[in-house]
């Protein structure tokens, strides 16, 4: 899609890079600056939109918006296309919209448009030749006098925000310019594995894994077990194989990862917000040769939260502590003990009714456990 403002008119171009001299008269508006460094001839500048950024742009322009007036104003000599593209756009919108969802984030969108208009122009730039000469026009992408080129005023903004064109301030003696450039090729990559920090997730989500595996791989002798043995084993000693199993079979320090109730209802109740922010910064490195620029920043996770849930796993083995000790003050150690029973299953398991003269005959699914 080709656009130019309805101030220009259907003039004869003479290119859109000021930092070069003007071009050959064309028909159509040429390209403008670019990262490229050299002074291109002749290189039309258009849009290369697609049903994405179309619904982008006429849901921030709102129902009411006329796009058969900016086709018919704005695009050169593409009326039909851009008629028929935007009204697959509209439709579209039309059918996953609610008018009153639509206007909202019209609405929304509209401080951004009065900020560019009003408090941080942003200009499209070409030369025009006529008769009388050759002249710089500049012209607010959100030109209030040119509510068709709205349409493509979104579609500048809307590259720039995707790093597929840059806005650059240009200042002189008589002024300033912030000029947006022409279409920079983006290069799409897998990121490099090697530049992402995930040792410790990584490692983290191993003992997740194996803690679990564990866990299941212990619950399914036990099932055998109790199979085998037609049921004859203490039932309720199978409520204690995720304490004793974990404790026997993996070991104290690997289960401060599993706080799950806990961890859960502190994320519903506070969860983690990502953040992200843009803030475009760009410093030479090597004169004409290398320029660095950090576009922005995205947070995922939370220091605070990780070194929290830390202190919440070792809070509550000391608060479980301090709760057993006032509910059992006094409590009396097993009838019989044994080297062979750990410590975790000696006061898990219930040993009445499986003691014959002082001898526990623990079943086959709590010794699998144990």
């Amino acid at each position: 899609m080709v656009s130019a403002p309805k101030s220009w008119g259907r003039a004869d171009f003479a290119g859109g890079d000021f930092l070069c001299p003007p071009q050959y008269i064309a028909p159509y508006v040429s390209i403008q600056f670019s990262n490229q460094g050299s002074c291109i001839t002749n290189k039309e500048d258009n849009h290369e939109v697609d049903i994405t950024m179309a619904s982008q742009a006429l849901l921030a322009l709102g129902p009411n918006y006329d796009f058969l007036e900016a086709c018919s104003r704005s695009t050169m000599q593409f009326e039909t296309q851009c008629v028929s593209f935007l009204q697959d756009a509209n439709i579209f919108l039309t059918n996953t919209f609610t008018l009153a969802d639509w206007v909202e984030i019209s609405q929304l969108s509209h401080a951004t448009k009065l900020y560019i208009q009003s408090q941080g122009p942003i200009s499209v730039v070409q030369y025009i030749g006529n008769t009388s000469g050759t002249f710089l026009l500049d012209t607010n992408i959100f030109d209030v006098d040119d509510e068709g080129y709205h349409l493509y005023g979104w579609f500048y903004l809307i590259q720039w925000i995707k790093g597929i064109r840059e806005v650059i301030q240009f200042k002189g003696e008589r002024g300033y310019i912030n000029s947006i450039s022409a279409r920079n090729a983006i290069h799409v990559a897998p990121v490099n594995s090697l530049e992402i920090p995930l040792n410790v997730a990584y490692f983290c989500r191993c003992i997740l894994l194996y803690v679990t595996a564990v866990l299941f791989f212990v619950a399914c002798i036990a099932f055998y077990y109790i199979t085998t043995s037609k049921g004859a084993i203490e039932g309720i000693n199978m409520f204690a194989i995720n304490r004793v199993t974990g404790l026997v079979w993996i070991g104290r320090p690997l289960l401060f990862l599993r706080v799950w109730i806990a961890a859960a209802l502190w994320c519903f109740t506070s969860p983690i917000e990502h953040q992200a922010s843009i803030n475009r910064s760009c410093y030479v490195v090597d004169v004409d040769y290398e320029i660095a620029c950090k576009s922005g920043s995205v947070v995922i996770g939370d220091k605070l939260r990780f070194v929290g849930l830390i202190f919440l796993a070792i809070g509550l083995v000391f608060l479980c502590y301090i709760v057993q000790r006032f509910r059992f003050p006094h409590i009396q150690e097993r009838q019989v003990s044994s080297y062979l029973l750990y410590a975790t299953a000696l006061h898990h398991f219930k040993q009445d009714h499986w003691i014959y003269q002082n001898v526990y005959y623990i079943d086959r699914a709590s010794a699998a456990i144990n």
